[in-house]
């Protein structure tokens, strides 16, 4: 049980339809393991906000919440679910292919160098093996940002530009999650805490002997 997750979804899902995690949700419940909820209006069916992740698609990220254990005796333990799924913002489509990522740029990423290469979008790569598929007219197979599994042998380039996407989805999420204080909504604060059941223990054998030897009044 964690305060704080952090989820990256990179499964093979181009429509958003989130199929393996909604089928992670209905597990939990199952085991009542734990609940998931939206920590801005709890009152919908957490389903809802899914779909309308999956109409945004400007959203970066997923914010849940989540409620550990069912119906457990005392203090509730909940926590913060963030996910960022791979998939391409239509404000980023028109991108264009970028240079390859250096240790540098990964140590300093201010400095990233933005320059452009060739005349190709980011949205236009695929192939496998090697950059001059992608150049030399062997630019196909599924395109990014959603590779097939089966691509075992991803390209340069390809990989280069699913780093950069990483890191520009991930900006507000990463922020979000390692903001100090509570993520907790107001309404959360004024829920109150399950009071502890106290263990009643059997009395012992020579009590229940004499109460069941005792006339009734």
């Amino acid at each position: 049980r964690r305060s704080r997750i952090l989820l990256a979804l990179a499964g093979a899902d181009p429509t958003d339809e989130l199929g393996v995690f909604r089928t992670t949700m209905e597990d939990a419940a199952r085991q009542k393991l734990a609940s998931f909820y939206d920590p801005v209006d709890p009152r919908r069916d957490v389903r809802v906000t899914l779909d309308e992740f999956q109409r945004d698609q400007e959203k970066p990220y997923l914010h849940l919440g989540v409620h550990f254990g069912w119906g457990d005796a005392g203090p509730q333990e909940t926590g913060h679910l963030v996910i960022v799924k791979n998939r391409l913002p239509p404000s980023m489509a028109q991108e264009p292919v970028r240079p390859l990522l250096t240790e540098e740029d990964i140590k300093h990423p201010a400095e990233i160098d933005h320059d452009v290469v060739g005349d190709l979008r980011q949205a236009d790569l695929g192939a496998c093996c090697c950059d001059c598929c992608h150049f030399h007219g062997l630019n196909i197979a599924s395109k990014f940002p959603h590779v097939s599994n089966a691509n075992q042998c991803m390209t340069p380039q390809m990989f280069n530009s699913l780093c950069r996407l990483g890191f520009a989805l991930s900006e507000e999420a990463v922020g979000l999650i390692s903001q100090p204080g509570p993520l907790d909504e107001s309404w959360e604060k004024g829920v109150p805490q399950r009071a502890p059941q106290r263990r009643r223990d059997p009395p012992p054998p020579q009590a229940s002997m004499a109460a069941a030897r005792r006339p009734a009044p």
